[in-house]
């Protein structure tokens, strides 16, 4: 009971805290606000989150948890038939840029990061754990420079969409452009000669290995 009691009130501080970040960003975050948005003592907060990098690093990783609950869904629509991948990316992406307080909570996390190496790698550890189901919906392997692309691609327009406020259809319209081009832009690089040359060396190499097995 008192563990449930202490996960309900660590959920709460949480929930405080990501409603602090989407309604204003990283300027309102602060444990005294997070504390006062959640009604508990300020005390309460510090016993679970000491420092205001453990209450960063928390809600980075919810942050994480809920985006990577909504790619396990639509990657089912993917694999069940209902979408293509591609389609399921575009859907994914039109999401976040749309969503302006999921958009609020990374920059704040982005901008609390320069001072703070902690989450820095906190950060970065998130954004490696994602690469296998990004790399799913875009065809490619996780270590591809494609994903990096599409990460680039999906926070630049969400900086832009707290600028222009662009409609839903718009959104779309841009989304499905920028995927049409990245994939463009990454069939064009595997057909280039510098990477069928880059594929025959590694297929050499391997080979090579093999022989003196």
């Amino acid at each position: 009971m008192a563990r449930r009691d202490a996960r309900t009130l660590r959920d709460k501080i949480l929930d405080a805290a990501v409603e602090l970040l989407r309604e204003q960003g990283g300027a309102g975050l602060s444990q005294p606000r997070v504390a006062k948005r959640a009604g508990i003592p300020q005390g309460h907060l510090t016993y679970y989150f000491p420092r205001k990098a453990d209450l960063l690093a928390a809600v980075a990783r919810r942050f994480h948890d809920e985006i990577q609950r909504e790619i396990a869904v639509l990657g089912m629509k993917a694999l069940s038939g209902g979408a293509s991948p591609a389609a399921v990316g575009v859907e994914l992406l039109e999401r976040l840029v749309r969503d302006d307080g999921r958009s609020r909570t990374l920059l704040g996390l982005l901008f609390a990061s320069e001072d703070d190496p902690e989450l820095r790698r906190s950060l970065q550890g998130i954004v490696d754990e994602s690469r296998p189901a990004l790399a799913f919906l875009l065809g490619v392997e996780p270590d591809d420079p494609t994903i990096d692309l599409a990460l680039a691609v999906s926070w630049g327009l969400q900086v832009q969409q707290q600028l222009y406020r662009r409609s839903p259809r718009a959104v779309n319209q841009l989304v499905a452009a920028l995927i049409e081009r990245v994939v463009a832009l990454r069939a064009s690089a595997k057909s280039s000669p510098d990477s069928k040359t880059r594929t025959s060396s590694k297929s050499g190499s391997q080979s090579k290995k093999r022989g003196n097995r």
